[in-house]
């Protein structure tokens, strides 16, 4: 935990062919316990992104762990200085990252250098006028009649025990686990730490860990109560996950570490002060990616629980599994449920549904607001660049008087909701139009236009990204007669073959580089074609690459789907001409339908991959 920022399935290849088979691709998609309640926000506040939460984010790897480079700079910079290392230049309060890196040096320290390991075991031994308590395995107990407060003052040994064994029993009762290491609790003079309180492990000789320790700052008593029952309890978290995971500090992600120990914490009082810093660079930094955060990560879990998920007994599971499995464990659903939940909550408009809101143990009122405004009869577009599982909250304000089509391009997952029309789930590169005309919209030929009646006014749509990228969200007025009209798919839409290989490439891995026109023709007969001629290089080899297809095709306004699938492709290496492997078993695979919206001259679409994988590719009109 920390100081002041409390006090605040590998993926499989598929032959090359797959890159350049944009449209015969999408063939093969054949055709989806008790909680704490809600803190109260706090209104008087300035919101701000927390600076150190934000510097210590930088510093994580691309998993989210904090590396021992980085640990020990950390540590010579907010602990205590480290002969032959470096300190940090680090902005805003930084002191509250002493405990992360700390933690990390801990349960290494045979591995380490004999200075930062000197360090690292002065900062942890016990000074001869500290007294350490000892709640043994078993052995906790809830404290008569309840109580969530923590110590009005500093605590007496015989007091913290008392207080420590409580929140034990109590986490115990709401994760469903009960502690089998032994609690050595002390309190220490603010000196000593530069953190409201330091958990770590003793490991035996063989990796095992044999008790749990906390150091407690005098200054973790100085607030109001609550706030220091949190503290604790965030810290007794930290030895619930050393019990089911003995390296959970050397190689856990920190948005699982102290996202879940900030998150327990606060859940088990209800709410306090003291994750204010915590909260606000959730709500405010709501693209940074899910592996860059520490004690922000507090947003991830009240969204998981204010779901319908069991947050309480999904927490431990979590623990040694990597980011998209752990966040699946955590929603007890798959990783795009939980972006689009995550994504629509940080619009904070529950004037759309709750869905549309955040909630969360001491919570505060910070919010992002990226708006799309749409009036006249040009489209708009709003867009951001989303990191890994992170997300792009978007305010409509929608002027319009007759059609207005909402898409969402990127990402993994995305909703629109408008006043009268209720929420839209959309799937990236699919669309949604919204009748805003009050007597209704009725085709020239007297039909109904199959759209939600909707308001003008303030709406919402958001975008959540498993694998992050550039998300963005296009409205487009239309007339009645423009959206009656039949799909505009006819004609020929081209990119480099490359832009493809790069999309495809994220979900089956690495990919030759390869250049040269993709281009899809579809035609008013409903039959289309797709290929390319494109040159490559292997390593260090220089080739050629082209692939013909042929099908047909049915439309409606969004989307379309392929059929009758047939054609080839070869790769030339060397003068050695061949078939690209794979071809007709894949193709015989593939078949379904894709979502697509036209801006402009721009045609995106997107289709699942039977594996699950979705794939998004545009196009230019040419023709």
């Amino acid at each position: 935990m920390d100081s002041t920022a409390r006090s605040r399935a590998s993926s499989r290849r598929i032959p090359v062919i797959v890159a350049g088979l944009g449209l015969a691709l999408l063939s093969a998609c054949t055709g989806t316990k008790p909680t704490a309640s809600p803190g109260d926000p706090s209104p008087s506040r300035a919101a701000v992104p927390d600076p150190a939460l934000v510097a210590l984010g930088e510093l994580l790897d691309d998993e989210g762990t904090l590396p021992l480079d980085a640990a020990q700079r950390v540590f010579a910079t907010t602990v205590a200085p480290i002969e032959g290392v470096a300190p940090l230049t680090l902005a805003g309060e930084a002191h509250h990252l002493a405990g992360a890196a700390l933690r990390a040096l801990v349960a290494p320290q045979a591995k380490l250098p004999e200075a930062v390991a000197t360090a690292v075991a002065k900062a942890i031994e016990m000074a001869p006028d500290e007294t350490e308590v000892e709640i043994p395995a078993g052995a906790a107990r809830a404290r008569a009649g309840g109580g969530d407060e923590g110590p009005a003052d500093v605590p007496d040994p015989e007091e913290l025990a008392e207080t420590v064994s409580h929140v034990v029993a109590g986490l115990a009762e709401l994760s469903g686990h009960e502690l089998r290491l032994p609690v050595r609790a002390r309190v220490v003079p603010d000196r000593r730490i530069r953190d409201l309180g330091v958990t770590w492990g003793d490991l035996r000789s063989d990796g095992s860990t044999s008790a749990c320790r906390i150091m407690l700052a005098e200054r973790a008593f100085a607030g109001d109560g609550r706030s220091a029952m949190s503290t604790i309890a965030h810290e007794v978290w930290h030895c619930f996950q050393l019990d089911v995971n003995a390296r959970a500090f050397e190689s856990g992600p920190l948005w699982m570490i102290e996202g879940q120990a900030e998150w327990a914490g606060e859940a088990y009082v209800g709410g306090s002060s003291s994750s204010a810093s915590g909260w606000d660079t959730w709500l405010l930094t709501p693209e940074n990616a899910l592996t860059r955060r520490s004690y922000d990560a507090i947003g991830l879990y009240a969204v998981a629980e204010s779901s319908g998920a069991e947050t309480w007994e999904n927490l431990l599971p979590m623990l040694g599994k990597a980011a998209v499995a752990a966040v699946e464990t955590l929603f007890g659903g798959p990783a795009a449920q939980a972006v689009r939940a995550q994504s629509q909550a940080l619009v904070r408009f529950p004037e759309m549904g709750r869905q549309w809101e955040s909630y969360g143990p001491g919570i505060t009122d910070a919010r992002t607001e990226t708006w799309l405004r749409v009036s006249g009869d040009e489209p708009s577009e709003v867009s951001a660049r989303a990191g890994r599982l992170a997300v792009f909250p978007v305010r409509l304000d929608i002027g319009v008087s007759e059609v207005v089509r909402i898409a969402v391009q990127g990402g993994t997952a995305g909703a629109v909701a408008l006043p009268g029309a209720g929420t839209v789930a959309l799937e990236p590169g699919g669309s949604v139009h919204f009748c805003m005309a009050p007597g209704g919209c009725f085709c020239p030929d007297g039909t109904e236009l199959e759209a939600p009646r909707a308001s003008s006014g303030t709406g919402a749509a958001s975008i959540g990204a498993v694998n992050g990228g550039r998300l963005s969200v296009v409205a487009t007025p239309l007339t009645i007669e423009e959206a009656c009209e039949p799909p505009a798919l006819v004609g020929r839409w081209t990119t480099d073959v490359s832009n493809v290989m790069a999309v495809l490439a994220r979900g089956y891995g690495e990919m030759p580089h390869c250049t040269g026109p993709y281009v899809v023709d579809f035609r008013e007969d409903g039959s289309w074609s797709a290929g390319y001629q494109a040159t490559c290089r292997f390593s260090d080899i220089t080739g050629s690459g082209s692939a013909s297809f042929t099908g047909t095709y049915t439309a409606t306004r969004t989307t379309f789907t392929v059929a009758d699938v047939a054609g080839r492709g070869v790769m030339t290496i060397r003068g050695v001409t061949m078939p690209l492997p794979g071809v007709d078993g894949f193709r015989a695979a593939l078949g379904g339908t894709a979502d697509y919206v036209i801006v402009g001259d721009t045609l995106t679409y997107s289709f699942n991959a039977p594996d699950g994988n979705r794939f998004t590719i545009s196009l230019t009109r040419t023709g």
